[in-house]
């Protein structure tokens, strides 16, 4: 089965890294105005759809240039970085 998942959990650790700083997800949700109870069920892949406009908020304060940085497609249940089985 494919289906989408979710990393942000790794892209802000990775970009914490990028930035020489802690990212938090009270200040995520304050520069985005995305609840952190959403930003949670993000991190946590319990979610069925996603608000385009949310995510783009989110997308954009990380300062990402692309959607994939946050959402990857996962083939069979694989992990979606390294295709190897969860």
């Amino acid at each position: 089965m494919t289906t989408i998942k979710i990393r942000l959990e790794q892209l802000v650790l990775e970009k914490s890294t990028e930035w020489g700083r802690r990212i938090t997800w009270t200040e995520i949700a304050s520069g985005t105005g995305v609840f952190e109870s959403t930003l949670l069920r993000w991190r946590k892949n319990q979610v069925q759809g996603i608000e385009f406009d949310a995510l783009a908020r989110v997308a954009q304060y990380l300062g990402c240039d692309d959607i994939g940085e946050i959402l990857v497609l996962s083939r069979n249940g694989n992990h979606p970085e390294t295709d190897e089985e969860e």
